[in-house]
């Protein structure tokens, strides 16, 4: 796992391809998944975030109380798995936005009740129009992972579709078994 594996890691491939990359907005359409099917290959660092976590871990050992370390290492890992926790719920509410089954529905979104989009029907496409930023948009995302996963839940963001709903619940357990 040499040069050759963290260029193709960290080449941008939406670049090579524009016009794909262009074409897709906030409408959840082919033009989103080929996009995102080109950014897949960041996913590749992923693989290697064990081996520099144990080594990073390893040089702070010397250096660190155990204790101490340990509750870096438990604000490290609760970081990342929030990360993951609030892509997923805002992913998921993207997906069921854009579904078949939520078009003949009324109901909203978290991020619609929430106020972070608007939604409007075009043919078959469902446009989301942000009215926030994109950065307030993760941020509420990430207060809510992080408050589901330490199971506080004030329960100002709640989840309103079956999707959203078992993203929580996922998220709620990946949380106990990090801080147990």
């Amino acid at each position: 796992r040499g040069l050759l594996y963290h260029a193709s890691a960290t080449v941008p491939l939406e670049l090579v391809a524009p016009r794909i990359a262009s074409e897709c907005s906030w409408a959840w359409s082919a033009a989103c998944f080929n996009k995102a099917l080109l950014q897949a290959n960041r996913l590749l660092r992923v693989l290697q975030a064990p081996e520099a976590a144990r080594r990073a871990f390893s040089l702070l050992e010397h250096r660190m109380e155990v204790g101490r370390l340990r509750m870096w290492l438990l604000f490290l890992i609760m970081s990342i798995a929030g990360h993951w926790a609030a892509c997923a719920f805002f992913i998921a509410a993207r997906l069921d936005e854009a579904s078949p089954v939520r078009r003949a529905r009324e109901d909203a979104t978290w991020p619609r009740v929430d106020g972070l989009w608007n939604t409007t029907l075009v043919q078959d496409d469902v446009f989301i129009e942000l009215e926030r930023s994109r950065l307030h948009a993760y941020a509420r995302s990430y207060y809510w992972a992080l408050v589901t996963m330490v199971t506080t839940g004030y329960g100002d963001i709640v989840p309103r579709a079956r999707v959203e709903t078992w993203t929580c619940i996922i998220c709620m357990y990946v949380g106990m078994s990090i801080s147990c």
